[in-house]
């Protein structure tokens, strides 16, 4: 109940009230240790990603893409999808594209890259590749050559197998 009230005052307070609930939702999902943080999956189950994709695309918030971040990091990987129909990576390319805070922008690579690791195909399909491709910010090309580095081999050669060491379980080494 606590969660669908703080969602609904992200979704329907007045801009102060709406800032203070995000503040307090980041604080329930990121701050403290792992033991009292709210489970990802109690987020999507809750409806906070809607809300959150909401909120992301009409402000560029750093804090709101910081938790869209943690949800896209530590969601079970048959939830990401719910992550990239409610509109999460387009409010994260959105961010990117516009003229926005480098603290922001450098926030949505982050989430970028947690679905570009966990999802590559439905990112590379939403265009980030191309989108982060005109970063020219000295501080942000590392992150932006991370993200084209996943990328790359799903749109250099597509319909073709990908050539890379990234499997469904991560890594292999």
């Amino acid at each position: 109940q606590l969660l669908k009230g703080i969602l609904h005052c992200i979704e329907n307070g007045p801009p102060g009230v709406q800032r203070a609930s995000i503040d307090l939702f980041y604080s329930f999902v990121i701050g403290g240790c792992t033991l009292t943080r709210v489970p990802t999956t109690l987020l999507v189950d809750a409806g906070a990603v809607e809300i959150l994709c909401k909120v992301a695309a009409e402000t560029s918030d750093q804090t709101t893409l910081a938790v869209l971040h943690e949800i896209a990091a530590f969601v079970p990987t048959e939830m990401l999808t719910v992550l990239i129909e409610e509109g999460a990576l387009e409010a994260a390319l959105n961010t990117i594209q516009e003229d926005s805070h480098p603290m922001e922008q450098l926030m949505a690579l982050e989430l970028v890259v947690s679905l570009a690791k966990r999802s590559p195909a439905k990112t590379a399909e939403a265009g980030a590749y191309e989108a982060v491709k005109a970063i020219d910010n000295e501080a942000l090309v590392p992150k932006r050559n991370k993200i084209m580095n996943l990328l790359r081999p799903l749109i250099e050669n597509p319909g073709e197998p990908a050539l890379t060491n990234i499997r469904i379980g991560g890594l292999k080494y």
